[in-house]
C-alpha cells in the first residue's frame, strides 16, 4: 500500500530477526535481516569483500565484519563462497503456528557496518517461511518536494517516519543560531572600529590645530581640510 503511493518512486522492505549462526564449529547469535533488492539499493552498504545480493539470489547472503570476528574469521576473503548454517526462529507466521528457517547459505560478500553481528538474506526466503511483519521500509520519493506529503500519508496509517531532511533541518537550525552569534560578534567589532576611527580623527584634529589654522590663513578651504583628514 505504501509502495503504491503516487509520489513514491521506489520502496524497499526488510525483516529483522534474532538468529543463530554456525560456521566451522563456531556458533554465535546475530541479527538476521531479510531484505529485498530495492531496500539494498536504498541502503549505503560498504562492501569490503565480494558483492551484495543479486535480484534473483537463491541461497546467497552477505555478512558484516563484526560477525566474522565473532566466529573467529580474520581473513575476510576466506569466507567468500563458504557455507554457513543459519537458524531463525519465527514466533509468528501466517498460519499462526510459528516456525523456523533453518538452512545452509553461501556467503557472497562482507560489508563494514556497526559493532553488532549482522547477516543479510533475501527477504523472499522469510516470506516463504511465513514471516508476516516487516521491521522497516525505505522509500525514495519521485521529488524532494513530495517528502512531507508522503510522510503525512504514512503517518496517517499509524506508522512512524524519519527522513534525512530531519537531520538537515537540525543542522540548519544549529547554523542559524551560530550565524546570529557571528553577526553579533561582527557588530561589536564594527562598533569598536567606528569608535576607533572617530577617536583617531579627533586626536589628529586636536594635535594639528595650529597647522590647520595656518593652512586656512594661506587660503585652504574647509572642504580641503575635510578631504585631507578623511583620506
Amino acid at each position: 500500500k505504501i509502495a503504491n503511493l503516487p509520489q513514491v518512486d521506489k520502496a524497499g522492505a526488510s525483516y529483522s530477526f534474532a538468529s543463530s549462526i554456525a560456521y566451522d564449529k563456531s556458533e554465535v547469535d546475530a541479527v538476521a535481516y531479510g531484505i529485498n533488492k530495492d531496500y539494498q539499493d536504498l541502503s549505503n552498504f560498504q562492501v569490503a569483500k565480494g558483492r551484495l545480493l543479486s535480484a534473483d539470489e537463491g541461497d546467497g547472503v552477505f555478512v558484516n565484519t563484526s560477525l566474522l570476528s565473532a566466529i573467529g574469521v580474520s581473513d575476510q576473503g576466506k569466507i567468500i563462497d563458504k557455507q554457513i548454517d543459519i537458524k531463525i526462529p519465527l514466533q509468528e507466521t501466517r498460519d499462526g503456528k510459528g516456525g523456523e528457517l533453518n538452512q545452509k547459505f553461501k556467503v557472497v560478500g562482507v560489508i563494514n557496518s556497526g559493532s553488532g553481528s549482522e547477516i543479510f538474506i533475501p527477504a523472499r526466503l522469510l516470506d516463504q517461511a511465513g514471516a508476516v511483519q516487516y521491521t522497516q521500509v525505505k522509500l525514495l520519493a519521485k521529488d524532494g518536494s513530495n517528502v512531507d506529503d508522503i510522510r503525512k500519508q504514512i503517518e496517517s496509517m499509524g506508522f512512524e517516519t524519519s527522513s534525512p531532511a530531519d537531520t538537515i533541518d537540525e543542522i540548519n537550525q544549529m547554523f542559524k543560531y551560530f550565524n546570529i552569534i557571528l553577526v553579533g560578534f561582527g557588530a561589536i567589532g564594527m562598533i569598536v572600529a567606528v569608535l576607533g576611527m572617530f577617536n583617531t580623527l579627533t586626536i589628529s584634529l586636536l594635535e594639528r590645530t595650529r597647522e590647520i589654522g595656518l593652512m586656512l590663513a594661506l587660503g585652504a578651504r574647509r572642504k580641503d581640510m575635510r578631504i585631507l583628514f578623511i583620506l
